[in-house]
């Protein structure tokens, strides 16, 4: 065990950051969560999309 959570994909070596993945992988975790997202209720998307715009205004300001 390497101490990171198992996603259910193998990331063979690991690149120069550790949350790096290869276009392939990136690819399925892109499908699994849209396939997610559209399988919730319209209300709960807005809620989902506030979440979320607000970890990347948060995220954005911290990296300025």
């Amino acid at each position: 065990m390497n101490g990171t959570g198992n996603t259910g994909f193998d990331a063979g070596p690991q690149m120069a950051h550790p949350s790096c993945c290869t276009r392939e992988q990136a690819r399925e975790l892109l499908e699994g969560l849209r396939r997610a997202y559209q399988s919730i209720l319209p209300a709960e998307r807005i809620v989902f999309r506030s979440i979320v715009t607000q970890a990347a205004r948060e995220y954005n300001s911290r990296m300025k």
